[in-house]
Formats: C-alpha cells, structure tokens, sequence
C-alpha cells in the first residue's frame, strides 16, 4: 500500500495542468474527433 501512495504521489505532482504541453509532445492526444464541434462556453452558459 505504501509503495501505491508514493507512486501516486509522485504521479500526481508531476502533473500541471496549468503548464501546455510543448509543439509536438507525444503525451499531446487529439480528441476532436471525439468531442464534437459545439462551443463549450455555450453549454456552459445554458446550464447558468
């Protein structure tokens, strides 16, 4: 359990979302074809 918590911890902090990817990152996974053309701020701005 110990091991998992650590891992997971270093998992997490290595994350930021805040931080774009650079040009050409493999990490980069495009998901326009799965996420439709609909402005989100328009949904968004529905539900408000």
């Amino acid at each position: 359990m110990t091991q998992d918590f650590q891992f997971l911890k270093r998992l997490y902090n290595a994350l930021n979302p805040f931080r774009p990817l650079p040009a050409g990152d493999p990490a980069h996974v495009n998901c326009n074809s799965v996420g439709g053309d609909d402005d989100i701020l328009v949904g968004v701005g529905r539900e408000i």
